[in-house]
This record gives C-alpha cells, structure tokens and sequence, in this order.
C-alpha cells in the first residue's frame, strides 16, 4: 500500500509526503509519543494498516486523555484554552459510548467524555452537549 501523497505548494511545485504507517505510530507510541498514541489509536478506530478494533482504539484514546503533561498539547494561542489532541480522543470516547461500541457503553459515560473534551476546547463537544441537553439524552 502507498502512504504518500503529494502537497501543491506555491508556484506549482509538489513536494511528496509520506504519511507514517500504523507500525510506525506504534514504535512511536511504545517510545511514550502521546501524539503517536492518539494517531495509533485513529488508525485503530477506521482499521488504517491494522485491523479496526474500538477496545484498542479506546485503550489508546484514554491514555492520550489521561496523559499528565498536558501543557505540551496546549495551543500555542494564549487565548484559547484547547489541548489537542486530547480533546479529540475525549471526543471519540464519547463517540465510542454512545454509539455503543465499547462492552460497557452507555450515554451517561458519553457525556461524561464529551465534557471532557468541551473543557478542554472542543467546538465538536460543545454542540454535542447541546443535543444532549437540547434531547435529554445522558443529561438530567
């Protein structure tokens, strides 16, 4: 399978990129690359070089959301408060739960995670919440 792609730059060159593999994403991600972690787990979730598997894929979105040194992922926009991709892990898990592919999916842990990503910047959580709210579903 080829991984590349070309990029259009300025004045009509292109310059060829190639996108890391899933096996790459996992060397990296067994070296501690939280990034890696969260790209391993989106090749996971739409079975890109590896077979799709949502339990992997969340084990992975979760360690990407727990990760500590959060300030690494912070924007580089002082005024704005996301800390990518965190949030787009947390966003997934929600996505995860409530679409119910995980063993233990319920709506309830869905808006749990979606919080998470909305506190932590993500405009997607920010309208997930209110459809919950808007629906009644997962809220009270």
């Amino acid at each position: 399978m080829n991984n590349s792609f070309e990029m259009i730059m300025p004045l009509g060159t292109t310059v060829n990129i190639k996108e890391k593999s899933a096996e790459d994403y996992a060397k990296d991600a067994e070296l501690g690359d939280i990034e890696a972690k969260f790209e391993l787990g989106r090749c996971y979730e739409h079975g890109k070089g590896v077979p799709q598997d949502y339990i992997k894929a969340a084990e992975l979105y979760i360690e990407v959301a727990e990760c500590e040194n959060r300030e690494k992922f912070t924007c580089s926009d002082p005024e704005c408060p996301c800390v990518y991709p965190q949030y787009e892990a947390e966003y997934a898990l929600g996505t995860f739960y409530e679409r119910g592919l995980l063993p233990d999916s319920t709506m309830e842990k869905a808006v749990e995670w979606y919080l998470r990503a909305q506190n932590d910047g993500s405009n997607e959580a920010d309208w997930k919440m209110v459809e919950c709210y808007l629906f009644g579903k997962g809220v009270e």
